[in-house]
């Protein structure tokens, strides 16, 4: 969203949008872009058109809880997944490239030889079998680590 529809949004005139959530991560969302191009938290403020106190609260407040944040994922370091289920790693982590793919063209999002947001283009917007190893191995690590939640909570992998 560009920033002066961001202004306008949040502008007096549309109080009744002030107060929703989905007024303050579009302006969140705004806000956290204009940090990552090197603007201080106050300036980034400004420039994304945030001039009401009450919302500039509410951004810096969360803000710095998200970057106080720590992930604590479910530790799995004493599963162990069986082979036969280990086989079927491999066809979860091709899954979930294409998922990812197809919620990006989705998206309006095309191949591009380096990733360009504004652009939406990305590099591995290719087929499975043409990503990097390093590329292939997060698709892995994410099925491997889906699998292993589901058996530390108690379900059975069984192929009908």
């Amino acid at each position: 969203m560009s920033e002066q529809r961001l202004a306008l949004r949040l502008s007096p005139q549309y109080d009744s949008l002030r107060d929703t959530e989905s007024a303050l991560e579009i302006a969140y969302d705004e806000l956290s872009a204009a940090v990552q191009r090197g603007h201080s938290l106050e300036a980034a403020l400004g420039s994304i058109g945030i001039t009401d106190s009450k919302v500039r609260m509410l951004l810096t407040e969360f803000h710095e809880e998200q970057l106080n944040y720590k992930p604590i994922p479910m530790d799995t370091s004493g599963v162990s997944v069986p082979m036969e289920v280990m086989d079927v790693c491999e066809r979860l982590a091709r899954n979930t490239h294409e998922q990812w793919s197809q919620m990006r063209v989705n998206q309006g999002w095309v191949y591009g030889p380096v990733r360009n947001d504004d652009m939406k283009q990305h590099p591995c917007l290719i087929a499975y079998d043409l990503l990097t190893e390093n590329e292939r191995d997060f698709d892995r690590s994410t099925s491997l680590n889906t699998i292993k939640v589901l058996l530390a909570m108690g379900y059975v992998i069984t192929k009908l």
